[in-house]
């Protein structure tokens, strides 16, 4: 996660706003496109300015399984807190001594690939040891995003003293509204059922305007957060995702297979809709999972033969993003590969109140009718900070995909 983390700053850092284009673009145009943004602009309500919720509101327990107590000669909270000092000296030493640096850089991949248990190093809040159980508080981004506040936090537990692990997220999200102490000077264990950590309670300033990350204050220090164990392990339905995580994904912790298609919800790829097969499905299916993926920038796909994807295309993939649509079609894609938690624009802004970090979230726009081209239609992605608009033309076999535009902010 730090690399990625790392990466993800750096990106940020570097304010970047591209628009690509090929020639031709003008002749995919569509007034059912036109029509769109146009009822889209005019359904939009008025912009409302961010502003900070109350301190009360911040102070507020999330859940049910967290404790909050206050302690005592606390350890002093540093936002540069853990491994900044190991990775800022091996920065220093790679731009200082230029002559060594493919020696500086397998060492920095070498801190970063360390492990204490199964879990990197610079992920590693706290850890900790009661008789033949380890516990390791860190950071994942699973299923969180850094663009809208910092990482999830999670536990990693084994009753063997490390011969055996499982992870469990806490639902809990870096700055909403605690952020734990690395020098968290308390033992870890509290009892065999908590574990406990010194933290701080923040609240947000300032929202996210890419590309600069959201801001925070502190406001209040000399606590220690405690989590019941059992109840953050808890999987009601028995069906591999626990309680916390499936109110995460929107899905029904009493039921295994929330939409009732007979795949359980841990391996559906499509949890929250029933999946249905279509020709205009089977389009963004590609879109979704295939095209991102493919280096020539021409996608080909012959309706009489299944989907090929090779393994690395679908190692590389996101395991979960956020699909926004009040489409039909859409809600009911078949994936294969990439797990998309799908749901409504009304279900997203309740969501959102509950949730300010989560996956990330993706759209795709309705297939656009292009005006002047037989059997052509045209549909705009994206995502965070990028997006593009691909063509999508009916062909003897079955469809042919190019994009035409895109866009990196």
């Amino acid at each position: 996660m730090m690399k990625s983390l790392l990466f993800t700053c750096l990106l940020m850092i570097i304010s970047i706003n591209v628009s690509i284009a090929q020639d031709g673009e003008e002749d995919y145009h569509s007034k059912e496109a036109d029509a769109y943004y146009k009822q889209l602009v005019l359904s939009q309500k008025s912009y409302i300015k961010f502003k900070p919720e109350k301190i009360s509101d911040a102070l507020k327990i999330p859940f049910d399984f967290v404790r909050v107590i206050s302690i005592e000669n606390a350890a002093k909270y540093n936002p540069r807190q853990g491994y900044w000092k190991q990775i800022d000296s091996l920065m220093q030493l790679r731009f200082t001594d230029k002559k060594d640096s493919v020696k500086h850089d397998s060492v920095f991949k070498a801190f970063l690939n360390e492990n204490i248990g199964i879990i990197p190093k610079t992920d590693v809040i706290k850890q900790g040891h009661l008789g033949d159980k380890w516990a390791i508080l860190y950071t994942d981004l699973l299923y969180d995003d850094c663009y809208n506040g910092g990482a999830g936090y999670w536990i990693a537990l084994s009753n063997d003293n490390g011969k055996n692990w499982k992870k469990y997220y806490t639902g809990l999200t870096k700055n909403y509204h605690f952020i734990f102490k690395m020098n968290s000077k308390i033992p870890l264990w509290k009892d065999e059922n908590t574990l406990q950590v010194e933290s701080i309670i923040v609240r947000m300033t300032e929202t996210t305007h890419l590309p600069l990350l959201a801001e925070f204050e502190k406001i209040q220090d000399d606590i220690a957060v405690q989590l019941y164990l059992p109840k953050i392990m808890q999987d009601t339905d028995n069906d591999g995702l626990t309680d916390i995580v499936e109110d995460k994904m929107m899905l029904n912790p009493n039921n295994p297979d929330t939409d009732g298609d007979g795949i359980p919800d841990a391996i559906d790829k499509n949890p929250r809709f029933k999946s249905v097969d279509s020709e205009k499905g089977l389009i963004y299916q590609v879109l979704i999972e295939l095209y991102p993926n493919d280096t020539s920038g021409n996608v080909e796909i012959d309706l009489t033969k299944p989907l090929h994807f090779h393994v690395s295309q679908k190692d590389s993939m996101p395991q979960y993003n956020i699909l926004v649509t009040d489409d039909s079609t859409l809600q009911s894609v078949n994936l294969q590969y990439q797990t998309l938690i799908i749901m409504s624009t009304k279900e997203y802004s309740e969501y959102i109140k509950k949730y300010p970090a989560h996956f990330i979230e993706c759209s795709y726009t309705p297939l656009f009718k292009c005006d002047n081209k037989k059997d052509t239609y045209k549909i705009n992605y994206s995502q965070q900070t990028h997006g593009e608009t691909y063509i999508v033309q009916k062909t003897k076999k079955g469809w042919r995909f190019f994009s035409i535009s895109g866009f990196l902010t």
